[in-house]
Formats: structure tokens, C-alpha cells, sequence
């Protein structure tokens, strides 16, 4: 008898965490830790894009983190260069 992990249902955690991440760097791109985590959203945004489309869920999350990180990874590159 052989079994099968099943897949867990709704929104897989590396997705929601590209947007927390992208979140908390809006609010902390004026100081040095917007730049890491902005960087963080945007590697997870893509993996929780990836994930989200394997399992067949909505990748609005992840993009929306994607999204937001990328910006914010611009302003914080913007601030520390002025």
C-alpha cells in the first residue's frame, strides 16, 4: 500500500511571506533594513509565484509582494544614493 502526501490547500506560505516581507520593507526603506528585506520580497515573490502556480491557486500574493518589493528595493537603492 502506497501513500501520497497530499497537497495542502490555499495559498502556499512563501507567497504570503513576499508580502509581509514587501510590507515591513515599505515601511523601513528610509533606514538600511528596507534593502534586505526588499530584496527578501522579491526572491520569495518569484518562488511563491512558482508554487502558487504548481498547486493551481491564485498568484496574487506573491505578485502583489513581487510587486511592492521591487519598488521598494528602487526607493531604498534611491535614498542611499542621494
Amino acid at each position: 500500500m502506497s501513500f501520497t502526501r497530499a497537497e495542502p490547500a490555499g495559498q502556499p506560505p512563501v507567497a504570503l511571506a513576499s508580502l509581509g516581507l514587501a510590507v515591513a520593507g515599505l515601511l523601513t526603506f528610509l533606514c538600511f533594513l528596507g534593502l534586505p528585506l526588499s530584496v527578501a520580497a522579491v526572491v520569495t515573490g518569484v518562488i511563491g509565484r512558482l508554487e502558487a502556480r504548481r498547486r493551481g491557486v491564485s498568484e496574487t500574493p506573491a505578485t502583489a509582494g513581487l510587486i511592492i518589493g521591487i519598488a521598494t528595493l528602487f526607493l531604498a537603492i534611491l535614498f542611499a544614493a542621494i
